[in-house]
């Protein structure tokens, strides 16, 4: 019986050993997804920006090109 609580304690250290390698392998992760999800920010923001600029560009051509029409 004593042979038996101890390999017990022993599969338990070694569970412990896994659930805490696996929760610094989470915490690396969560990091990782954190700045993977800032950098696809930052080029929607740009793409957002730079179609904003584009439809106004495009306005201002249409606006243009009437201008042009009317001489």
């Amino acid at each position: 019986q004593i042979e038996a609580s101890l390999k017990q304690i022993e599969i338990g250290g070694t569970e412990v050993e896994c659930f805490k390698s696996f929760k610094r392998q989470e915490e690396m992760a969560a990091s990782w997804k954190k700045n993977l999800e800032e950098e696809v920010i930052k080029p929607k923001e740009t793409e957002q920006n730079l179609q904003a600029r584009y439809g106004n560009l495009l306005s201002t051509l249409e606006k243009a090109e009437e201008i042009m029409v009317g001489f």
